[in-house]
């Protein structure tokens, strides 16, 4: 299938959980940050937008720019998850979407958001029996739609896919199933009617006879992938969070060469458990359409926060200020910018 075809790609929780990580963001002590020259990196689940920390470990970019990255897994699938391990202090920097990041600033939670690594290419992978869409309006009972959170992250984005399927929302009912593996697995047995996942699990459901017939470039094309952190660690460390991005930038580098192609295959397939041939599939869709790299986060920001307002998820008197966004430690030594 021709992914999000339409687009044109840029080069590139509960008020109670929320109030809770402010309270515990405040009470963050420097012993709990990383070392210098150390990063805790929370990431959600193993999957293709967390390609580059893998190369950066098994090429050992990290090693050579002088940072230690320790990367943990929630295995939720939920980005409340990671802003909850950054607030208390339990990791450093976490991958994953903006929007739980904007919902915990909403409620008073210290956090920022450094990066845009890329598009969040986000697949609606249908059961087996459906082919589009629109059928998920008429199946004589809510359809179930499986997703990592019911406010934030995946609901959002494929409320608007169903929308522009014309699939009115009184006939849908979200169901919250992990990371995307587990919404995977989910689909693959019926359990749900379809189901919002990332590489490169969408290709493995096609595979193995699904459809896949929406995705979310094209409904929310500036909908990032973003890397975020505490203010009181980007404070402390901004040295080694400039060592960490020059090593991204080294690793986005190495990626987009083609004569590694077999090796960034290699350690996808490895870190995330597919096939070789599925790590290729998802390898071509990144360098032609994702691209990952180190971008500035604004619109990513202001995209999601609109996303949020328009689904009822943020009040827009709860709109983010502009220093959500930091990037004075994302600069490279020498380039001045990002």
């Amino acid at each position: 299938m021709n992914r999000f075809p339409r687009t044109k790609m840029r080069v590139a929780v509960s008020v109670a959980v929320v109030a809770s990580l402010a309270a515990a963001s405040s009470a963050c002590s420097s012993s709990q940050a990383g070392a210098p020259g150390k990063i805790r990196y929370a990431i959600a689940s193993d999957q293709a937008p967390y390609w580059p920390l893998y190369i950066g470990e098994d090429q050992g970019f990290f090693a050579k720019n002088g940072v230690n990255i320790e990367i943990s897994r929630t295995q939720s699938g939920s980005g409340a998850d990671l802003v909850q391990l950054l607030a208390a202090g339990a990791a450093d920097m976490a991958g994953g979407l903006p929007d739980p990041v904007i919902a915990a600033v909403a409620h008073g939670a210290k956090l920022r958001v450094l990066n845009d690594t890329g598009p969040a290419p986000y697949a609606l992978v249908l059961r087996t029996g459906l082919t589009s869409v629109s059928q998920l309006g008429s199946l004589g009972g809510n359809a179930k739609i499986a997703v990592s959170s019911i406010t934030t992250a995946t609901a959002p984005v494929a409320e608007k896919m169903l929308s522009d399927a014309g699939v009115d929302r009184s006939k849908y009912d979200f169901v919250v199933a992990g990371g995307s593996s587990d919404r995977l697995a989910a689909v693959m047995t019926n359990t749900v009617d379809a189901a919002v996942m990332l590489q490169p699990y969408d290709f493995t459901a096609e595979g193995k006879g699904l459809k896949v017939p929406a995705y979310s470039p094209d409904s929310v094309p500036d909908y990032g992938s973003t890397e975020q952190t505490t203010v009181d660690f980007e404070s402390k460390n901004c040295d080694t969070l400039r060592k960490y991005y020059n090593a991204l930038r080294e690793i986005h580098t190495w990626f987009m060469d083609s004569k590694n192609k077999d090796a960034a295959i290699a350690i996808l397939a490895k870190h995330t458990g597919v096939t070789d041939a599925i790590a290729a599939q998802t390898y071509e869709l990144y360098v032609t359409k994702v691209r990952p790299g180190v971008n500035d986060p604004t619109k990513a920001v202001e995209t999601t926060t609109q996303l949020l307002i328009d689904s009822g998820n943020l009040k827009p008197a709860d709109k983010p200020g502009s220093d959500l966004v930091s990037t004075k430690c994302v600069a490279s030594s020498g380039n001045g910018g990002n």
